[in-house]
């Protein structure tokens, strides 16, 4: 279901992670993802280390030349399902289907890898339905929504420092105690029905 997204990363202060997803943004869909990556893959040592070393933002001519790489003409918006499909297999970790399984790329990766820095869709509320950044300095993950709903607490909300018109804060949960996917649905869903 075309429910956009972001799965965001931070690290020394900074957004490390800033993926774009264009389904399944729901809680329980690319937000289970991320709770089940960090219950049961997650290895702080390795993903912090290949973070640090073999991730980075990627400048619009560097993702512009992987596009080319797999047949797209230059400067050209729309793209065959061929070159699409070519693109998915040859760089996953750009593609608009992959979300939440950025984060195992990561882990995974045995080579450097550029990112897109897809941020700023933060500010559109109307289409950023969801967002979630796992904030590695604080140990917590964070949801966010573009849902029009009031915060039971006040809390930083991370994405303002990219403009006044973010997601709004829904919930925070700690990394190292995370609940099983189904508690996870029903806090974050709570506070969003809660409001309505």
């Amino acid at each position: 279901m075309g429910t956009r997204n972001l799965t965001c990363v931070v690290k020394d202060k900074k957004f490390k992670v800033a993926q774009y997803c264009q389904w399944d943004g729901y809680p329980e869909g690319q937000g289970a993802d991320i709770v089940k990556f960090l219950k049961e893959e997650f290895d702080p040592e390795v993903f912090n280390e290949k973070l640090d070393t073999l991730v980075s933002f990627g400048t619009t001519d560097d993702l512009e030349k992987q596009w080319v790489e797999v047949g797209a003409k230059k400067g050209e918006g729309f793209v065959s399902l061929d070159v699409a499909k070519k693109f998915k297999k040859l760089y996953p970790e750009n593609h608009r289907d992959t979300g939440a399984k950025i984060l195992s790329i990561i882990q995974n990766t045995e080579k450097p890898i550029i990112i897109s820095n897809d941020v700023d869709f933060s500010q559109d509320p109307t289409f950023c339905e969801w967002a979630y950044i796992i904030d590695l300095d604080e140990g917590i993950l964070e949801v966010y929504t573009g849902h029009s709903i009031t915060p039971d607490t006040p809390h930083e909300n991370k994405f303002e420092q990219f403009g006044n018109n973010p997601v709004i804060f829904v919930a925070a949960f700690d990394i190292s105690n995370l609940p099983d996917v189904e508690e996870f649905v029903k806090v974050v869903l709570d506070v969003v029905n809660s409001d309505e």
